[in-house]
């Protein structure tokens, strides 16, 4: 029995709505937040339903290393991305011209992107910070940028905060902290395991 996604149509529907809007050049930025194995990635690859045929789905994500590898989810990337974001990840060396290449890969008219970027809270300070120019921007392009992270890991003196802080001023910015699943929808999800 395939497990799907229960008790989560207000935040699919949210997403959808970010997609929709992408896809007619209006972008945002989705965080979604929550304890871990709440169900953030299952939502995240739910969002690939979500897509249009001319649309794109985007995956990094961010370690839990001891030294977090700068860049980390962009790194990811390579491969699925133009060869002008690819070569300034891979070089890294150039702050501006990796920020132009991003931008310029999700400003793709008449093809949606979402990116996805997981685990932000454990995401270096590089990382960050490009997501603090994406989040600024996204508005204007055809894409969403969805943010997951584990809320409960999240401290006063947290670098995630700094990012929270200028994405919580932008609009649109849709927030979705999933909450526990019911004990029928465990039952549910766990049925013939």
């Amino acid at each position: 029995m395939k497990r799907g996604i229960v008790e989560r149509d207000g935040e699919l529907s949210a997403l959808a709505g970010a997609v929709g809007s992408a896809a007619r050049g209006a972008g945002s930025v989705v965080l979604i937040s929550g304890e871990a194995g709440i169900g953030k990635s299952s939502l995240v690859e739910a969002v690939r339903a979500q897509l249009p045929a001319e649309g794109r789905m985007l995956v990094g994500y961010c370690d839990d290393l001891a030294t977090p590898r700068t860049l980390g989810p962009f790194r990811d990337l390579t491969g699925s991305v133009g060869t002008e974001l690819t070569q300034a990840v891979t070089d890294g060396s150039d702050r501006d011209r990796l920020l132009a290449a991003l931008r310029a890969e999700l400003d793709w008219a008449g093809h949606p992107t979402v990116l996805a970027i997981e685990d932000v809270h454990w995401a270096d300070d590089a990382t960050l910070d490009a997501l603090r120019y994406l989040a600024r921007r996204m508005a204007a392009l055809p894409a969403v940028l969805i943010l997951t992270y584990r809320d409960d890991e999240l401290d006063r003196e947290h670098p995630l905060h700094g990012l929270l802080g200028v994405v919580s001023r932008l609009d649109p910015v849709r927030r979705l902290p999933l909450a526990r699943l019911s004990p029928g929808a465990v039952q549910r999800l766990s049925a013939g395991s």
